[in-house]
């Protein structure tokens, strides 16, 4: 039982599952699971691939074992690709892929997503943007893989054979379809040949075609998921501001960027604001060209009367190792009511970006 009030509380305060969806804390490196009109929206080359993950927990669920790839923990896997035409106007297209692991796996969502953008041109280098993405999102749950205090007997111990007494839903999978869009407005403009200012500004919706009820209980001996639909897969909202600023010096560089994002489904919500400050040293043939250390925080807020509540405190380092790779590797240090059972232990988080065909009639874009 202790070890499933601690799971409950991170489902509260954890981030995770606060609001039904994965989320990442580097969230600028998920720009397609944020935002379908950030498709193509890339500082470097026409076409880019990102991979990413999360893990989470794995210091409160994997009984002593810290090990980040620990079989109990929450983790998160994600694969984007997206590319763009190279022209003052511009048609972007994107795929995401997330698969999101639960337990030891007990519960796992997969989703899968293709996106479009289209990047207009506006005066004094603005862009005005709008995508929308098409998809699916599948839940799949292995009761087998869980145990209940009817399986426990004071002098034997835990006998899985021993029937759990709960009524499952005889189908515990299912698929959703799923549908998004969203908008961004941005500019890069160069100031006085030293100083380049960036900003993005953006809002999506999410999971239009998925507002269906699930369940991993039968309702009076019935499958919820056909005989119910009550609209429960809540829609998420979310709006992002970006501010970069450029200063070069020399054979160096310097940059500082300000980011802010707040996210709604249903009541719960969270923001993320951080900071990052970056530092290049051009001609340099070192293996790390550019680096960038950056802070920010989580506030959440659920239905419990705790809320709001910092969740954690965001780490971050970035590097661009050559001219098209570039690595992030984050932790998230918690400082929620969760700390005691944690031991301020969050979550792990790496990311990689890979960028191609660097063409210089390619609009050249703040990113995210």
């Amino acid at each position: 039982m202790k070890k499933l009030y601690i799971l409950v509380g991170i489902m509260i305060f954890g981030g995770v599952l606060v609001a039904q969806d994965f989320h990442f804390s580097q969230y600028q490196w998920s720009p397609l699971s944020l935002n379908p009109a950030l498709t193509g929206n890339m500082s470097k080359g026409a076409h880019r691939v990102i991979l990413k993950h999360r893990n989470q927990w794995s210091s409160v669920l994997n009984n002593g074992n810290t090990n980040f790839l620990g079989n109990q923990a929450f983790q998160t896997f994600m694969a984007s690709y997206d590319g763009r035409q190279c022209g003052k106007d511009f048609l972007a297209f994107g795929a995401n892929a997330v698969a999101d692991i639960v337990g030891q796996p007990a519960f796992r969502t997969y989703q899968g997503h293709a996106s479009m953008a289209y990047h207009l041109s506006l005066e004094d280098d603005a862009y005005l943007s709008g995508g929308f993405q098409i998809g699916a999102i599948h839940h799949r749950f292995d009761n087998t893989r869980l145990s209940f205090d009817t399986q426990f007997d004071p002098q034997n111990g835990y006998n899985p054979v021993t029937p759990s007494q709960e009524q499952f839903n005889d189908r515990p999978n299912i698929t959703f379809f799923d549908l998004g869009g969203g908008f961004t407005f941005y500019r890069l403009s160069q100031r006085a040949n030293r100083y380049k200012l960036g900003y993005t500004l953006g809002a999506s919706v999410t999971h239009l075609g998925a507002r269906r009820d699930y369940s991993f209980l039968a309702v009076n001996n019935q499958d919820p998921n056909i005989v119910s639909d009550r609209g429960e897969r809540l829609l998420r909202w979310a709006a992002h501001a970006t501010l970069i600023l450029y200063k070069n010096k020399g054979n160096n560089k310097q940059d500082i960027t300000i980011r802010q994002l707040f996210m709604l489904q249903g009541p719960h919500w969270q923001y993320v604001p951080m900071v990052e400050y970056g530092m290049g040293f051009k001609g340099n043939n070192s293996f790390f060209q550019d680096v960038s250390f950056g802070l920010g925080t989580r506030i959440t807020r659920s239905v419990m009367p705790q809320s709001p509540v910092v969740d954690a405190i965001l780490l971050n380092l970035q590097s661009d190792i050559t001219e098209t790779m570039a690595i992030n590797l984050a932790y998230d240090v918690n400082i929620s009511p969760l700390r005691r059972a944690s031991n301020g232990l969050g979550a792990f988080e790496i990311s990689l970006l890979l960028s191609f065909q660097r063409d210089t009639k390619c609009t050249e874009c703040p990113g995210l």
